[in-house]
C-alpha cells in the first residue's frame, strides 16, 4: 500500500443487526415445514422424478453408524432449540 494507508473495509456506521424475535423464528419453522410437507407431496404426485423423504433417508438408516450420529444430532437440535 502506497502511503501506509489501509483501505477501509467497515464502515463505522455498521453495529449489531436487529435481534431474532420469537415471531422470526415461527416463521422459520413454519416455511421449513410448508418445504418438507411440498416435497413430500411432489414424491408422491411425480414418483418417478422426485424421491420421497423416506427414500431418501433409509440408505442412512440402514448403518448403525448413521443411526447414532442421526439420534445424537437429534437430541443435539432438542436441547439447544427446543429446550428452555
Amino acid at each position: 500500500m502506497e502511503g501506509g494507508h489501509l483501505p477501509r473495509l467497515v464502515s463505522a456506521r455498521l453495529g449489531p443487526g436487529a435481534p431474532v424475535t420469537r415471531t422470526d423464528s415461527l416463521a422459520l419453522w413454519a416455511v421449513l415445514a410448508a418445504l418438507f410437507v411440498a416435497a413430500e407431496t411432489l414424491a408422491h404426485v411425480r414418483a418417478h422424478r422426485v424421491r420421497s423423504i423416506g427414500s431418501l433417508a433409509a440408505p442412512l438408516l440402514a448403518r448403525t453408524p448413521w443411526r447414532i450420529a442421526i439420534l445424537l444430532g437429534w437430541m443435539w437440535l432438542g436441547w439447544h432449540f427446543f429446550a428452555r
